[in-house]
């Protein structure tokens, strides 16, 4: 049922080892705690469910981002510069970890 017992709940921490999320609705879980919450304006269903989906894939898509950024480093012998796709995916793996 929704909301579930568990919330309101407080802010959920990254830890270095990514887990999988899951949505429901405008729900993202983490095995059985709610984790996040998507339907905090005046948007539709359908857009709460969308912001969960991404948000819930966005454990995934910094792990492969940083496997991908690995390979592609090894492949093309590349460096990492600020206008390069290097770049720019190092700098989005950097906001999702949280740096400056």
């Amino acid at each position: 049922t929704f909301p579930p017992s568990n919330y309101p709940m407080e802010q959920a921490e990254m830890s270095n080892e990514a887990k999988s999320w899951k949505a429901k609705g405008a729900y993202v879980f983490e095995g059985s705690d709610c984790i996040a919450v998507c339907d905090t304006d005046n948007a539709t269903p359908e857009v709460y469910a969308d912001r969960a989906r991404r948000m819930a894939a966005s454990n995934d898509l910094l792990t492969a981002a940083k496997r991908a950024l690995n390979v592609l480093k090894s492949a093309t012998g590349e460096s990492i510069r600020p206008k390069n796709a290097l770049g720019a995916l190092d700098a989005a793996i950097r906001k999702a970890e949280g740096a400056q």
